[in-house]
């Protein structure tokens, strides 16, 4: 009805999550010009980039290296007992998680899709309650939907 229109906005795709599958949901829809949301609860690149792919995947290359660096000799490589620094280590990993952090806002950006952050309920079929952290009720329309929910 044209009176919800006043206090809904309307989208014709709202992605909740914002993990990775919740980017390629909304880069796809907004490289092909829908007019899409995404709704994040906590930060967006959900658990790869904060506590599993990112950070793991950063922890086995540096240990790779330390590796590497104690196998060196059967190369004829001379170099003293390798030893990992992990504050250094710990810097990497942080700095890995954060561009990758970066680079899922620049996605966002580039594809025109706005972030909101809160808590999603639906209210009917085409109609989502975000409940911002702030407390406040915002009502979003939309004719689909796509669950990024995770592995929660």
């Amino acid at each position: 009805s044209g009176a919800d229109a006043a206090v809904a906005d309307q989208y014709d795709l709202v992605v909740i999550g914002g993990g990775t599958a919740g980017i390629s949901a909304t880069s796809f829809a907004g490289q092909f010009g829908a007019n899409c949301v995404m709704i994040e609860s906590n930060r967006v690149g959900g658990d790869c980039t904060w506590s599993g792919c990112v950070p793991s995947k950063s922890l086995i290359k540096a240990s790779h290296d330390v590796h590497a660096a104690k196998e060196a000799h059967q190369f004829g490589i001379g170099i003293s007992q390798p030893l990992a620094d992990m504050k250094k280590v710990k810097e990497y990993v942080w700095d890995k998680i954060n561009k990758v952090a970066a680079h899922d806002l620049h996605l966002l950006q580039d594809n025109n899709v706005p972030l909101r952050y809160g808590k999603a309920m639906f209210i009917d079929p085409n109609t989502l309650e975000l409940k911002t952290k702030e407390g406040e009720i915002q009502q979003i329309k939309s004719r689909a939907f796509i669950l990024c929910l995770g592995a929660v």
